[in-house]
């Protein structure tokens, strides 16, 4: 095994010595390089013979292992997919690729004894089931996945909610976020000639195309995610002053916003936020949840709308019994 060693060494040193010249580096004979460089082979290291030119060391099995995980370690790399993606039928982005290579990668680290067992019980106990996919967006995922690998344009057929009728249409896919509860498609439409959002659960269809795309340098999703209130950008930019009554401040306060609000409190207890979003219908869509705890002060034309809206709803509700209690 020693003559193995040093015959690796000398090829990684001086590549093309032949078997004569490593027979004289080793004091041994020509047939017992031979041997040798055959058992080098069937340790992983590709040795190849170039004839007269000797041999030549081409590739190496891994032999630096890296450092012991820490617990911490351990645990984040197996509990933040489980955070971000955990849902009951394991039907996560991936999930299943995922835990394939998980366990590749984890069978060439070394851990401590503890760590497997405790892994297995935070998993039971921390359970997050939001963003669940279906079999079909599943699938959808999986081959947006390789236009995004390969760059490809896909064709799809969508149920679009401003026409109200299914289209067609091809479309260069940039990226896949996951906003409130929804992924959403962030993609270039080759029919407007313009980047539009999608609604995964909105696709009916979706193949890949032979036809290559490049994303933009200039385009950066961080920018064009900006100011939205949730995902949706109507290329307009709205200053909304809204004044919250101080029974559900502490909520208002409590939530996670994409946007970058300003929230003020107000003598008596009352919050004021102020914010700039792209989209007005989205925050009115979300501010209906507060109903009469929430009063639009600012812009006017929102203020109005939401007035109308609720008039209807009062109309609505106003025309008698719907149904008995049975």
């Amino acid at each position: 095994m020693e003559r193995i060693f040093t015959i690796l060494n000398h090829l990684k040193n001086n590549n093309g010595l032949t078997a004569s010249r490593l027979a004289q580096l080793c004091s041994t004979t020509e047939r017992t390089i031979y041997r040798d460089v055959k058992k080098l082979d069937d340790l992983g290291f590709q040795v190849i013979s170039m004839g007269k030119k000797g041999y030549y060391l081409i590739d190496a099995p891994q032999t630096n292992y890296p450092a012991k995980l820490t617990q911490e370690e351990y645990l984040a790399l197996h509990l933040f997919h489980s955070m971000a993606c955990q849902n009951k039928d394991q039907k996560s982005i991936l999930a299943k690729y995922y835990n394939s290579a998980m366990k590749k990668v984890m069978s060439s680290l070394k851990v401590a004894n503890n760590q497997t067992d405790l892994t297995k019980s935070l998993n039971e106990r921390i359970r997050i089931y939001d963003n669940q996919l279906n079999k079909e967006q599943l699938d959808f995922t999986k081959v947006l996945v390789e236009a995004f690998l390969n760059n490809l344009a896909v064709c799809c057929s969508y149920d679009s909610a401003v026409s109200k009728t299914v289209i067609e249409r091809a479309i260069d896919p940039y990226y896949l976020i996951a906003r409130a509860g929804n992924y959403y498609l962030i993609a270039y439409c080759h029919h407007h000639k313009e980047i539009r959002t999608y609604r995964l659960s909105r696709f009916k269809k979706i193949g890949l195309t032979a036809q290559n795309f490049s994303l933009p340098k200039d385009f950066d999703i961080d920018d064009y995610l900006s100011n939205t209130w949730q995902i949706f950008d109507e290329n307009e930019n709205i200053t909304f002053k809204v004044r919250f009554a101080k029974t559900i401040t502490r909520y208002v306060k409590e939530e996670l916003y994409y946007a970058d609000p300003i929230l003020t409190e107000l003598p008596g207890g009352d919050l004021l936020m102020e914010v700039t979003v792209k989209s007005g219908n989205e925050f009115l869509r979300w501010l209906m949840k507060y109903g009469s705890q929430a009063e639009i002060l600012n812009p006017k034309k929102y203020r109005e709308q939401m007035k109308q809206e609720l008039e209807a709803m009062l109309e609505l509700y106003s025309g008698g019994d719907a149904g008995d209690d049975k």
